[in-house]
């Protein structure tokens, strides 16, 4: 029987609940057989002609990324409509995959960013938020607790690009994975 959890990532324009959100990367796996069953990946359009929130040190971040990591902004930044998809819809696409597949837990670094956003833009959207209130977990605290558990960092290689949604969400899905596995072993 699979034990479905969902790490959720988020690029964005701000910090604040209300900023703009770029793009949302979601991987479910499967805390049973510790694999990745599903990965999902949602650029969200930016309105050309509507004023959008953000946050001046966040638009700092993403020139310095343009210098620095310019991969993390490959098609991030597109007025390509066929390659985006409205916010509405993304919510709703992710509020299908969250309750379609059973999903028992949703991960983010930390929820009091990502998860606060997305619930955000539901309430505006006036969408039923796919969680519940007490199923959101926290990246930064289960880091902290291995590495006070553990005495060393747990150390999970990442691939891709970083800060890249999509990217990110599989990581964290990769590090979750190997602490929970480490924990139950102890």
């Amino acid at each position: 029987m699979q034990d479905l959890h969902a790490s959720i990532d988020l690029e964005t324009l701000g910090t604040n609940v209300d900023n703009q959100i770029l793009s949302i990367g979601v991987c479910l796996f499967d805390l049973n057989s510790y694999t990745v069953q599903q990965t999902f990946y949602y650029k969200v359009e930016v309105p050309l002609y509507k004023s959008i929130s953000t946050t001046k040190g966040t638009i700092q971040f993403w020139i310095n990324q343009a210098i620095n990591n310019p991969d993390s902004l490959k098609g991030l930044f597109t007025t390509d409509e066929e390659k985006t998809i409205s916010m509405e819809s993304a919510l709703t696409e992710l509020a299908d995959v969250i309750t379609s597949n059973n999903v028992r837990n949703v991960w983010a670094n930390s929820p009091k960013f990502d998860l606060a956003m997305l619930e955000h833009q539901y309430k505006i959207y006036d969408i039923r938020v796919p969680w519940q209130f007490s199923d959101d977990r926290c990246m930064r605290t289960l880091r902290f607790l291995a590495h006070e558990l553990f005495y060393t960092p747990v150390n999970v290689d990442f691939e891709g690009t970083y800060h890249n949604a999509m990217d990110d969400a599989i990581w964290q899905s990769h590090y979750i994975m190997n602490v929970i596995k480490k924990l139950r072993e102890k």
